[in-house]
């Protein structure tokens, strides 16, 4: 028993030894680098530090230090430690300092470098991390709960993903563990900037609140932002794989909810909207209206599977081109995440709706159909165009691109656009050199049938009457637009020069060429008896002399009239008369002025060169024949000509009318007119001084001149 009683005295007296040599031998630089590697056996990572001073209960300075473990490594050029045991029972601490500088966090190849410092103030822990202008200090016991407190001013400096996001940061939180903790984020105004090249540049924000929880359970992000005061949305996004020592990847699962509120669509009738919409040819403004969307999310990150809705209602905009008010626009969207299913409708100036329906699926590719239905939608209702139409077409996105396919009927239009007498047109065949365009930038396949109903007119440069008959329009990729069919002008009449031609055919015929440029079939004539008109039978085209009447051939009914056929942008004309014994020239006169040639005035010269060269009636022996006897009918030299100018970009044609008269032996006046060119009057004397000799003034609407012509001759 003594034995026992003195072996436990001794016992205890040797781990009293041992303990105190120990704890003598930590005391030293010696125990502190064995203590350190010791740390290799219970640290998950591994420790490594380059030179190392001082004692382990004491004061500690480390030089080059590193610590890697499966998920992050890392690393520091120095850390200070000074701490010291206050109690062995209960074991209390008291951390006087800790500095670590130039510390270089990696975390799956996301790097943060940082400046830390901590020490104590009885029992709780100050600590301070500086990373360029943010701050986030962190207090609390060592065993915590710890407060956070930060202020980040530039969120570049965190992470270079961060470098869009334009707004001063407020980070507050608690954290108990690393499965207790409560983080809450807020951002002052700001916006974010978008990528290069996107319009609009940036979108800006009034605040946004997130707060993120986490347990044992994974982390909760709740937050709630506001772009202004129309504009505001919550989610609710729950990641159970996450960790406060854990960055969030595209493999953690997501599960959660979000809502997206729009009080008023006036957020987007601003001029940078109406900018980016006016490039895509859509003009707009008064836009109203109130958005909601619901989302559920769930998946990971990488492959998520949404699904939800998207409403609108009270929806308003005007047209201002087309002078259309569409109220109200109601529209729904769903989708499951595979498939979606649409719906949306608007009537037009308060008289009839049209009507949008379609399904399809989302994966493996963006597919479906939309059906486009409507009665009598009035589509344009300008000063030039009224236009209503009912359609009945179905749009279907297909591997293979954009379908459309079905009929639209037009029950009432009126065509009545401002044109301009003097505006050049390009024929069919012109091209531009270098200039590609692309007939179908949408890559569209169609076939349409347009009906055009029994109240369809047309008043175009003094071409007025009814429209009917039907088109097949037909599209296929990388190709311009063609139709068959025909289009006929009834009860239709042509009126120029204070002229009526009634219009006995007109017919625009469609043979599968260029929507743009029919085929031609026009009969216009005009009707007069003995009671109002004097015929001449002269074949002699502009022969105004009394001598050429012939009465005798204005017996009975006579008609004169003009036949266009060919291609719309190049027709052949042809006069005609009934009884076929008019000349040339008395058609056209009759036509243009309502009276024979021999009747024609001077002043109505140049209207009928002008109707020449229009008609293509000057050109060949019969056109040089009118000229002629057009000058020696009034006593004023006429001519047209063509002066073709050619640069290294282009080439093209002047065209004018020339008048001149000789006031005496000496002294001759010209006047020339451009037809369809600006600036292009001049008035030309010419004065002879001998027969060598002559003074030449010129003046026109751009400048005047002088010139002395000398002239020899052998």
């Amino acid at each position: 028993m003594n034995i026992w009683k003195w072996f436990k005295i001794t016992a205890s007296i040797a781990f009293l030894l041992l303990s105190f040599s120990v704890f003598i031998l930590l005391g030293t630089s010696y125990g502190l680098n064995i203590a350190i590697k010791a740390t290799d056996r219970y640290l998950p990572g591994q420790l490594r530090i380059h030179a190392l001073k001082g004692q382990l209960f004491r004061h500690m300075h480390f030089e080059g230090f590193s610590y890697e473990d499966e998920h992050f490594s890392l690393q520091g050029q120095k850390a200070e430690l000074k701490w010291h045991i206050t109690s062995l029972y209960p074991l209390r601490i008291s951390l006087e300092k800790l500095d670590l500088s130039a510390l270089r966090l990696l975390h799956e190849s996301q790097e943060l470098m940082l400046d830390a410092s901590f020490k104590t103030e009885g029992d709780e822990i100050i600590g301070h991390i500086i990373k360029g202008n943010t701050e986030i200090d962190i207090t609390g016991p060592l065993n915590g709960p710890w407060r956070v407190h930060g202020k980040l001013d530039d969120l570049s400096q965190l992470h270079e993903s961060l470098a869009t996001l334009q707004s001063k940061v407020t980070l507050t939180g608690r954290i108990q563990n690393m499965h207790d903790a409560t983080l809450n984020i807020r951002l002052s105004p700001g916006k974010v900037h978008l990528p290069q090249g996107t319009n609009p540049e940036s979108i800006a924000f009034k605040s946004a609140d997130i707060t993120a929880n986490y347990t044992a359970l994974g982390m909760t992000l709740k937050g709630y932002t506001e772009l202004d005061d129309n504009i505001s949305s919550r989610f609710e996004l729950n990641f159970p794989e996450a960790r406060l020592n854990q960055a969030i990847t595209a493999d953690n699962k997501v599960k959660g909810k979000a809502h997206l509120t729009v009080e008023s669509l006036k957020y987007f009738d601003n001029p940078l909207y109406h900018q980016i919409l006016s490039d895509a040819g859509l003009f707009y403004q008064d836009l109203e209206g109130k958005l909601e969307a619901n989302v559920k999310l769930d998946g990971t990150l990488k492959a998520p599977h949404p699904e939800g809705q998207v409403a609108m209602t009270e929806g308003r905009v005007i047209l201002p081109k087309q002078e259309v008010t569409l109220y109200p626009i109601t529209a729904l969207f769903k989708s499951d995440g595979t498939t979606w299913q649409g719906r949306m409708q608007a009537i037009s100036n308060k008289k009839a709706p049209i009507t949008l329906t379609g399904e399809g699926k989302i994966k493996p590719s963006l597919t479906g159909e939309v059906v486009i239905e409507g009665h009598e939608f009035i589509l344009m209702n300008n000063d030039e165009y009224y236009v209503e139409i009912s359609p009945n077409l179905v749009i279907s996105k297909k591997t293979t691109g954009l379908h459309l396919e079905g009929s639209m009927l037009v029950p009432k239009a009126h065509i009545n656009p401002r044109t301009f007498a003097h505006s050049v047109r390009l024929t069919h065949d012109a091209v531009f050199v270098d200039e590609k365009v692309d007939p179908n930038p949408l890559n569209l396949t169609a076939k349409i049938a347009l009906d055009f109903g029994e109240d369809v007119t047309v008043n175009l440069k003094g071409l007025q009457g009814h429209v009917e008959g039907m088109l097949y329009l037909k599209q296929q990729p990388k190709q311009g637009p063609t139709a068959n069919g025909t289009l006929r002008l009834v009860k239709g009449y042509y009126e120029a020069y204070g002229q009526k031609l009634n219009i006995e055919q007109g017919e625009l015929i469609f043979s599968g060429q260029a929507i743009d440029n029919p085929n031609l079939n026009l009969r216009a004539v005009r009707h007069f008896n003995q009671d109002n008109s004097a015929l001449t039978g002269s074949n002699e085209l502009f022969d105004f002399s009394d001598e050429n009447l012939s009465h005798d051939q204005l017996i009975g009914h006579t008609t004169v009239g003009i036949i266009a056929t060919g291609k719309l942008d190049a027709p052949h004309v042809k006069l005609y008369s009934s009884p076929p014994n008019l000349s040339q020239a008395d058609i056209l006169s009759m036509l243009l002025i309502g009276k024979p040639a021999a009747q024609a005035s001077k002043s109505h010269g140049a209207l009928l060169l002008q109707a020449m060269k229009a008609m293509n009636l000057d050109k060949g022996s019969k056109g040089m024949k009118m000229l002629q006897d057009f000058r020696e009918a009034i006593g004023i030299d006429f001519d047209v000509k063509n002066d073709s100018l050619s640069s290294s970009k282009s080439d093209w044609t002047k065209t004018s009318v020339s008048i001149g008269k000789s006031i005496n032996k000496r002294t001759y006046l010209r006047y020339n007119v451009g037809l369809f060119q600006e600036n292009s009057s001049v008035f030309t004397l010419t004065y002879l001084l001998n027969k060598f000799l002559s003074i030449k003034v010129t003046a026109s609407d751009v400048g005047s001149g002088l010139d002395v012509t000398y002239s020899h001759s052998d």
